[in-house]
């Protein structure tokens, strides 16, 4: 899944901050449970991934969101435990990701 929000105004509002705020949302949305967080580069920005788990359907959640000027952008991959998706096809989704083109 992939997803771009735009904000009107962001003046006084660190990128990050925005980011985390993102991040938590998202995890109490799903009732997920971060198992590792760091951060991620994109171009010259740096945004927030993460691996949650979603113990009751036996999901796992790749999530990661970064602020680029004005937009917000998160990228989601969810794979069942039963049925997983690949490490490769995760890469090839996450690295066809090109803001700004």
């Amino acid at each position: 899944m992939y997803n771009v929000t735009h904000h009107d105004d962001l003046a006084g509002v660190e990128p990050m901050d925005l980011a985390k705020v993102s991040l938590e949302a998202f995890t109490e949305s799903i009732n997920g449970d971060i198992s590792s967080q760091s951060d991620w580069k994109v171009k010259k920005s740096t945004g927030l991934q993460a691996i949650m788990e979603i113990s009751e359907h036996g999901a796992k959640v790749d999530y990661r969101v970064v602020i680029i000027g004005n937009n917000q952008y998160q990228l989601v991959t969810i794979e069942m435990e039963s049925d997983p998706l690949g490490q490769d096809i995760k890469d090839t989704f996450f690295d066809s990701f090109k803001p700004g083109k």
